[in-house]
Parts: structure tokens; C-alpha cells; sequence
């Protein structure tokens, strides 16, 4: 037979818990989803128009320069390791290790945000020419902006890790912050080979 209710006593449980054990999991996977769903769309936009094309791109315009599209691969990839030891620090909430990993990741999204900056401005189709301009812009732009909203909320994330006295909480919000890293990268690889590839072989 179960304690009466007046007898059970909440105020030793902890106040934070990591993934979907949280509210802010759940809406970090919900976050995901529909991102994910958006960017299924796209996809899908994409590959009927390049479907419906005689060549892909249409000249007079050519895909993007694979040298940017490798570059920040190569940069997205070399953010895991220390995406994954920032995400196991911050469970065991050992502070020094995460914010040397926020550190890491923030010069490396930073450098793949030059990067990507650079492309734009040197690509041959502008968002308005046709078809495929405006769906390269979208994809490109889109995770893009996955990427910066991370390198604000790393950076924010750091400032507080900073501040004496910080609360366990604090390492929750780091957790699924590197696990919506995670989908940033991950995402990326086939708007690579889509977006690089798949002109190269059409």
C-alpha cells in the first residue's frame, strides 16, 4: 500500500535530468522533427526540379565549387569529437572539459560560417534566376542558419559556464545542445552530396 500523499517528500529530488527525461529533450527531438521534415521537403523539391530538367543545372549556370562543399565537410566532421566529449563531460557536469569543448566547437562553426560566407559570394546563380537558385540558396541558407543559431547559443552556453555557482541545469542545456550538434552535422551530408554530387554525375 502506497505512503499517503501528505507523507511523500519531493524536495530532495533533483532539480535537472538529462535527454527526453527533461522537457527540453522532448523538445529538443520535437525540434528536430520538424526540421527534419522541412528539410525532407526541400530534398524532395529539389530532386522533382532537377527530374523535371534536360540538364542539371541549367546552363548557363554550374554547381557550386566542390573545394567549398569539402572544406566544410571536412569541418563538420572534425566537430564530433569534441561534440561527443562535450555531450559525455556535461552528463558527468565536469565543468573545465565542457567549456574547453565549447571553445573548440565555437572556432570551428565560426571558421565553417567564413567558409560558407565565401561560397556565397562567389556563387554563378543568384536566388532569383530560376528553379535551381533559388533551391540551392534555400538549402545552403537554411542549414546555415542551423549553424549560426548553434555558434549563438555555444557562445551563450560558454558565458554562462563562467559564472560562479552554476547549476546543474546548466550542464542539461549543454547536453542537448550537443545533441542537437549532432543533427546539424549529420543533415548536412546529404545536402552535400545533393547539393555538389549529384550535378557533378547528372
Amino acid at each position: 500500500m502506497s505512503a499517503p500523499a501528505q507523507n511523500l517528500d519531493a524536495s530532495k529530488l533533483p532539480d535537472h535530468a538529462f535527454g527526453v527525461r527533461t522537457v527540453l529533450g522532448w523538445g529538443t527531438w520535437g525540434f528536430i522533427a520538424v526540421e527534419s521534415a522541412i528539410f525532407a521537403v526541400l530534398i524532395a523539391s529539389y530532386l522533382y526540379g532537377m527530374g523535371k530538367a534536360e540538364t542539371w543545372p541549367p546552363p548557363p549556370f554550374s554547381a557550386p565549387a566542390l573545394s567549398y562543399g569539402i572544406i566544410n565537410t571536412l569541418i563538420m566532421l572534425a566537430t564530433v569529437v569534441p561534440n561527443v566529449i562535450y555531450k559525455r563531460a556535461a552528463e558527468r557536469m565536469q565543468l573545465r572539459t565542457t567549456q574547453r569543448c565549447l571553445v573548440v566547437l565555437f572556432v570551428l562553426e565560426c571558421a565553417f560560417l567564413v567558409v560558407r560566407g565565401l561560397e556565397f559570394a562567389g556563387l554563378a546563380v543568384r536566388w532569383d534566376d530560376n528553379f535551381y537558385g533559388s533551391m540551392l540558396w534555400v538549402l545552403l541558407g537554411f542549414h546555415t542558419i542551423h549553424v549560426f543559431s548553434d555558434v549563438v547559443e555555444t557562445a551563450v552556453l560558454f558565458a554562462l559556464s563562467l559564472r560562479k555557482g552554476i547549476r546543474p541545469h546548466r550542464f542539461a542545456d549543454m547536453f542537448d545542445n550537443a545533441f542537437f550538434w549532432y543533427f546539424a552535422v549529420w543533415v548536412w551530408l546529404p545536402l552535400f552530396a545533393l547539393i555538389y554530387l549529384v550535378p557533378r554525375w547528372n
